[in-house]
């Protein structure tokens, strides 16, 4: 496979890895003050959804970086910036 596709893939879900991010920082946002049983409830609920999301992405992504290391090792070197 080619390496800007590895990387162009590797960008993507560090895309999504932003979104996720963003869905828990509204969560947090939810539960500044004092928030209701309910509101936690529902919170730790989304948190428990958005940790399943998450762990297939960045398990996907340190497959291509494996994948990028065994083709260059100076190129993964690079690509292990994304995910920052």
């Amino acid at each position: 496979m080619d390496d800007k596709l590895i990387i162009q893939r590797l960008k993507e879900l560090k895309a999504q890895i932003a979104d996720l991010d963003k869905r828990m920082a509204a969560i947090d946002k939810q539960l500044d003050g004092d928030p209701s049983e309910e509101t936690v409830t529902n919170c730790v609920q989304e948190v428990a959804k958005i940790l399943d999301e998450r762990e297939p992405i960045l398990n996907e992504a340190r497959q291509w970086l494996m994948l990028l290391n065994k083709k260059a090792p100076d190129i993964v070197t690079d690509a292990e910036a994304l995910p920052n």
